[in-house]
Order: structure tokens, then sequence, then C-alpha cells
């Protein structure tokens, strides 16, 4: 008895899942119909959304101002009233009614509703939006009081006539002023400026527009219909085009990525699984379709979720390449002001463990998102995690999952993604079983047609192959380099300094891990870190004597990584990029360059955009090296250049993967090839010999370094990882046995990876591509 109560309890929760999302996809499908012009089928839509809930005031506001557009203000009153009394509250709501009103020339129920608008604006914080709002909602009170007095002094209405009529002809001038029984002498401009018509409705856009009011006797009262139509304007397009091409900067857009983009927005309405093979830019495409409908005002509140080490990334490259502010849980007073935080942000990158914590899972549940995007969204791939069940408590109209391999280890799994985007699509479980999988296996598909037909209404999955991507092959070397005695010294100076803070916690985590980077670099480096650290005012006296004696351990003479990489310049005469994590290693760099007379260009965060142009283009045309301290200007076409030597090493691998992926991409036709620097017995050492030696990661698809990582059975960040061995090991033997131990990890990550390609290539195939 009491699991099948449970399991009628479960289905009525899943036909009411079912329904939400049902009426949501029939607005969706108005909105489509609408900017085709199809308002007949639009008005079905909605209609047929207010069937199943009656309650959905957006459904009742749509149809409104559809209803307004055809001219027909009884039918868009009869859902502005009932939409009052589900929300008395809506702004819009009053403004709709105050512009129905005045068309049916019930002037005094017209001016209650823009008084009623006008009381929800009082009060202070008001942001700009809402003050313009306000100054229009004014004037237009005054404009309705000045016609309503001459109403009451002629005692008949002389400014409106029915819409159906013929418009009244403007009045006759007569010297400025008003004739006794006509209307006040007010040209279109005079109006246009009076009602300081707001940025959302703006005709700058249309030249054509304002050419046709100019010329035609409109009376004034039209202008209230075309600012109705305004909000209108950016949509009429369609997403035949996309709006948000020539505002992505600094990448490079492929025939695939603007398919796939339209082919989300136009078909499948904002909720999609997009599943590209690794390395074809899917966190690019979802990009986009964020951009497009920012730019066209569909969607205002994002929440994206990405794992703990995906968040300053996915930061960095909406910012850099789709003008995209987002704040990210990294944000300090995220931690001080929680729920002010999550409401108050509309734009916000998470990590999934984060936001489905018990201090967040209850105040993100409870707000309303246009779109929610999940990157590696595998990790949702079982429906009885707190991740599953977190993604599909949200309340979104847009969702977008991203994954390379959104089938582990059955065909369940990928049920689960699908109910997430569009509950239903693939019925029960229980019916899925049935139908589509095989009784004893679930990891082999049965009715493969059927099934395909279902999935491809939600899924895109581009390969390698359809977007022709052949590569040349690379080649990677790795230099290890012996420090002579004074660099020894230092090194393990400073090392010893690290260990003991970073245990004791004298040092926080992020300085103690920055120092040690640092010293991987050069000495350079690492001393404007030890001044900041000396001069904070927590630094005791013992960690300043420390400081002062590291500072003074290591006078320059010679640098032995340095001349490593001159001597790698003097084998030949081909364009090489230099890659450094840092400003004061770029800065030795060049006094080497320049006292060899090498010509060198210089690339870093500090440039502005202009100054970085023409960086690169003194590097292709003149300068023989470019020393960067960044990715290498994203976006900029390096191609001239088919060789690279990492100075020094990112201790995350992915950042690697970044820097390579600079020269070895599409549009390079050379073979590319990679020296790496490192000196014998650092950390960088230890990361190179596993990454190079246990998983080959030189070799490796652009993007696949990523997909291991994830597989690998540590919820720590690789760097935290790293940074753990190194302090907490004994001696050398210890880190070398936790060394090898972390690279075996990696291996089976690897594996596991390779396991689940091969079988979501066996299962998907090619039956998803454009």
């Amino acid at each position: 008895m009491k699991k099948s109560k449970k399991r009628k309890e479960r289905r009525k929760k899943e036909e009411l899942s079912y329904l939400r999302f049902k009426t949501w996809e029939l607005m969706d499908e108005a909105r489509y119909a609408s900017m085709r012009r199809k308002t007949d089928l639009a008005i079905d839509s909605l209609l047929r959304a207010i069937k199943i809930n009656p309650e959905f005031l957006e459904a009742r506001l749509f149809l409104s101002s559809l209803y307004i557009n055809k001219q027909e203000y009884n039918e868009a009153l009869k859902f502005l009233l009932r939409a009052k009394q589900i929300d008395p509250e809506c702004r819009e709501l009053y403004y709709r009614l105050g512009f129905a009103y005045t068309h049916l020339k019930m002037f005094k129920e017209a001016l209650g509703s823009y008084h009623s608008l006008l009381s929800l604006l009082k009060g202070r914080g008001l942001n700009k939006d809402d003050r313009d709002l306000k100054e229009e909602v004014k004037e237009e009170i005054s404009t309705l009081e000045f016609f309503l007095e001459q109403e009451k002094k002629e005692k008949k209405v002389v400014m409106f006539q029915p819409i159906q009529g013929k418009p009244s002809p403007l009045p006759e001038k007569k010297e400025g002023k008003l004739e006794k029984k006509g209307k006040p002498e007010i040209s279109l401009k005079s109006l246009l400026t009076q009602l300081k018509i707001s940025k959302r409705f703006t005709f700058k856009k249309d030249s054509a527009l304002l050419e046709k009011l100019e010329q035609e006797d409109y009376e004034p009262f039209r202008l209230y219909q075309i600012r109705m139509r305004g909000s209108e304007i950016s949509l009429l397009k369609g997403f035949d085009r996309l709006l948000c091409l020539d505002q992505i900067k600094e990448t490079r857009k492929f025939w695939y990525q603007i398919e796939t983009v339209k082919k989300t927005l136009r078909n499948f309405r904002g909720r999609v699984l997009l599943c590209d093979e690794v390395g074809l830019g899917k966190t690019i495409e979802a990009g986009m379709i964020l951009k497009e409908y920012l730019i066209r005002g569909l969607v205002k509140k994002v929440l994206v979720l990405v794992p703990p080490s995906l968040v300053i990334q996915w930061k960095d490259e909406m910012t850099s390449k789709f003008n995209i502010k987002f704040v990210t849980t990294d944000d300090k007073y995220c931690q001080e002001e929680k729920e002010k935080f999550w409401k108050k942000n509309d734009l916000v990158i998470a990590s999934l463990n984060m936001a489905k914590s018990r201090g967040n899972f209850q105040i993100i549940t409870r707000i309303d998102y246009d779109m929610v995007i999940v990157d590696e969204a595998h990790h949702l791939k079982n429906r009885n995690t707190l991740n599953w069940k977190f993604v599909n408590s949200l309340k979104k109209k847009f969702i977008l999952l991203l994954t390379a391999t959104p089938v582990h280890n059955n065909l369940m799994e990928l049920y689960n993604l699908i109910t997430l985007l569009k509950p239903g699509q693939l019925k029960t479980p229980s019916s899925f079983r049935r139908s589509f999988v095989l009784r004893g296996d679930s990891r082999i598909p049965i009715n493969r047609e059927k099934l395909r037909e279902l999935l491809s209404e939600v899924m895109i999955r581009n390969t390698r192959s359809l977007a022709n991507i052949n590569l040349p092959k690379r080649y990677a070397t790795t230099m290890k380099i012996r420090l002579d005695e004074d660099e020894r010294i230092f090194y393990e100076t400073l090392s010893n300094f690290v260990r003991e803070g970073y245990l004791s916690h004298r040092l926080d985590k992020f300085s103690a891990t920055l120092l040690q980077m640092e010293a991987g670099s050069s000495p350079f480096a690492v001393r404007s870190t030890l001044f900041k650290i000396r001069e904070r005012k927590e630094s005791s006296f013992q960690a300043i004597d420390e400081i002062e004696e590291i500072l003074h351990s290591f006078e320059i003479q010679n640098c032995q990584k340095a001349e490593k990489l001159m001597e790698i310049l003097s084998k030949g005469s081909e364009k090489i990029i230099v890659f450094t994590n840092y400003l004061e290693t770029q800065k030795f760099l060049a006094d080497k360059l320049n006292q060899a007379g090498i010509e060198y260009s210089l690339f870093n965060g500090r440039l502005s955009i202009r100054e970085k142009e023409a960086s690169i283009d003194s590097f292709q045309k003149k300068a023989r090296v470019l020393i960067s301290t960044e990715i290498g200007g994203e976006g900029k076409n390096l191609h001239f250049c088919n060789t690279m030597v990492n100075y020094d090493l990112p201790w995350n691998p992915m950042r690697i993967e970044q820097r390579i992926g600079r020269l070895h991409r599409i549009g390079q036709t050379r073979d590319v090839f990679i020296f790496n620097l490192c000196s014998e017995g650092t950390v960088e050492d230890y990361i190179l010999d596993i990454l190079d030696k246990k998983i080959n990661m030189f070799e490796l698809v652009l993007g696949e370094m990523e997909m291991i990582l994830g597989n690998l059975d540590d919820s720590r960040d690789f760097s935290g990882i790293v940074m753990d061995i190194w302090t907490k090991a004994q001696d050398r033997e210890g880190r070398r046995e936790e060394f090898e131990k972390l690279g075996e990890g990696l291996l089976q990550a690897k594996k596991r990876y390779l396991q689940i390609k091969s079988y979501d290539e066996e299962i998907l195939q090619h039956d998803y591509e454009l």
C-alpha cells in the first residue's frame, strides 16, 4: 500500500512537472509565431496554455498584447482584468490597461490605471528603467487630464475616434491657440518629445518608420499603439539571422556553431542537450545562444552551473568573448550575504556543489530564472542524486545542458538528462525501458529509429568529421635543466618557507601556492609577492626575518633556464611564442633578448586593446619572438607561427592546453613544435613527468584533458592536489611516491574517459548532427 501511495504521488509530481513545462512550451510557441507575424497561431497557443493553467499571468499579458495589436481592445481588456485579479501589483498590467481603456474612450478608467501604476512606482531604490517609466506615466496622465478638461469644457470627446473609423483631421493652425470646438495643435515631433519615449521602444533604428510618421496624419493616440509594438521590434527579424555575431569578439565562429545556435533557438526553443565531441566549442555555442537571447530581451536572469575548477574560466570567456559580465560564487560578498547575492545578481556563475549546498538550495530554487546553463552535465545523469534533484527543482524557461559524454554506463542516464530538458519527451522511466532498452542489458538500445527521432528534438551532437577538422601533427619536447648551486639554494629556501607557512597556516593557501608557482618561473616573479607579504600587518617578525633572508639569498648571476631559451632561439630563425605566467619574468626575458639583439614583442593583460593589436601585428611583420603572459591573444590569428616555448608551466593542465590551442588549431597548416622547460627537482618537474609519461597529455585532442580530470577520483582542484603533495610529503622519496599515485589516478581516469567516449560513439553515432 505504501509503495502504491508513493508511486501515485510520484506520478502526480511528474504530471505537474510536465504540465508546468507544457504551459511554458506553449508560451514559447506563441513567441515564435508572433515573431513570424502569425498572430492567430500565437493566440491559439496561449489560449491552450491558459486552459491548462488559468492562473498563467504571463500568457494573459501576452494575449492582451496580441489583441491590442489586432485593435481588439475589448478582448484585450478581458484578459487584463483577469490578470489583475491574479497579480494586483503587476506594473506592465496597469500600463496596458491604461492603453486599452484609452482606445475604448474610457478615459477615467485609463487615468485610474495610470495612477495605480504610479503608486507602484513610488519609493526609493528604483532603477533607471523604472524612473523612465515613472516619467512616462506622469506625462500620460498629464495628457489625459488635459483632454478630459477640454471634454468637460466642450461637453464632448474631441481627442479620440474609434480605431475602426477614419482618423480625425489635424486642427487648423490659428496662431498657436486652440479652436473653441477643435483639438489642441500638437505636432507629432512635439508629442514624441513630450512623451519621452523610453529607450526600450526607441525609433532610432527605424528611420523608415519615422519618415512615415512625419508624412502621415497620425492621431496622437496611435503613439500608444506604436509604443506597445516597440517591445516586439527586436524580435521581428526572427532567428534566421543572428544578431549576436557582430558583437562576439576575439573568437572565430565556425559554420556548425552558427547552425547549432539557430537550430536551438528556432526548433528547440532554448532547451537543448549540446553533445559536440571534445574540442568543437560547446562553451562558445552556449555563449552565442545566451548572447542572442540577451540582445533580444528574452532573457535577463541567468544561472550558469559548472564544476568548481571551471568557474573562473567561464567568467573570463563570457567577459572577453561575449561582453557578458557575470559575478561568481568566488566573490567575497557571496559568502557574507547569501540570499541577497542570489536574488540581487541577474548573471551568476556558480559551482554546482556550492549552489546545491544546504545554505543555498532553498534560496536558489525559489528564484525564477530565464536561463540555466549546466556545463559537464553528465554529473546530472543519476536522478537519485542531489545534483539532478537540484537542477530539476530550478524554475527556468530555457536550459542548456553541455556534455561531450551524455551516456556513461546505461541508457537511463540519457533518459534522466532529457527529462530535465523536456519532461515527458521520453514518457515515464518504465515506459522508456520497455520501449528502448534491451531487457537484461541497459546499455543496449532497441527501436533505434524511434529513439533517434525523439532525441533529435532535444539533442545536437556535432562530430569532428562533420566539422571537417584535420589538424597537422604536433611534437612536444621536455627539456630538464639542472639548477646551479645558487639557484638550487634559493628554490629550496623558498620551498621550506612556503611549506612551513602552509602547514602552520601563517601563510594563506593562495599566497603559499602563488609563491611556489612563481619560484618555478624566476626569482624576479617571487620578489614582488614576498614584498607584499612582508608589508601585511598580520606578518610576524619571524616571517619578516625569513623573507629578508630569502630576498638576500640570491644574487642574479646566471639563470640556467634563460640560457636554455637562448640556445633554442639560436638554432633557427623561425618565429617563436614564449609563454610565461608572470610580468616580472617577462621583463627579465625581454632584457635577455635585448642583450642578444633579438627583436621581440610583448603581450600581457595590462595592454590596451589597441596595444595588443599592435603587439600581434609587430610579431607577424617583423619581431621574431612574442613573449606572452596570457593565453596569447585569444582569438588572434597566430597561425603564421608554429613553435612555442613553455618557459614556465601552469599547474592547471587545462591552462597548458589553452596555450597549445593558440597554435594547434583550425587554420594551422604546419606541424606544431612545443618545448617545455623545467628545472630538475621542482614542482613543474614532477607535474610534467606524470602528464607526459603517464597520460601522454601532448598527444591528446584539445579538450580531452578536461574530460580526464573530470573522471579523476578527487574533488580538489588539480593545483590544490599538487600543493598538498608538495608540502605534506616528508622527503623527496615521499614526494615521488605521492606523485606516482597521482599519475596512476590520472591514468585510470584516462581509461574511464576512453571507455565512456567509445560507448557514446557507439550509441549516438552520427544520428544527431546538424
